[in-house]
């Protein structure tokens, strides 16, 4: 099972068996919809559109994700309460792929730990997993 993202597509091909974007403009959710429904693809997708912090208590409900990447604004504060909640949705080894500005510190959260971070210009990735 993948996790939630707007590049849902990429993991579609790759062979996810489930992907899940939650996206807060209504425009970009019918494009992510027209474009995964173009890949004809096996794995099952969905798209959520709303607020990613009030969707939360849904994404909670579902089996557990091997890969989360978390893409918000990087101006946005909702690094920290969405970084909280999907804690709990992560599979025993799986992980949240944090995309922000280099210059941007994180969040720490309680239940995830840092394993990684990559560099890519002014773009960094931070990677965490469950705390064990």
């Amino acid at each position: 099972m993948c996790g939630v993202g707007g590049d849902g597509g990429q993991a579609l091909l790759l062979g996810a068996t489930f992907v899940l974007a939650i996206e807060k403009s209504p425009a970009v959710c019918r494009l992510i919809r027209e474009n995964w429904q173009a890949l004809a693809v096996s794995g099952q997708h969905e798209v959520w559109c709303g607020d990613a912090r009030k969707m939360l208590g849904r994404v909670q409900g579902l089996p557990r994700f091997d890969l989360i990447y978390l893409d918000p604004p990087y101006a946005s504060d909702l690094y920290a309460p969405v970084l909280a909640g999907l804690a709990v949705c992560l599979a025993p080894m799986g992980q949240v792929a944090v995309e922000h500005r280099r210059s941007q510190p994180l969040p720490a959260i309680s239940d995830l730990t840092p394993l990684d971070a990559r560099i890519y210009g002014e773009t960094a990735i931070t990677f965490y997993g469950p705390v064990l």
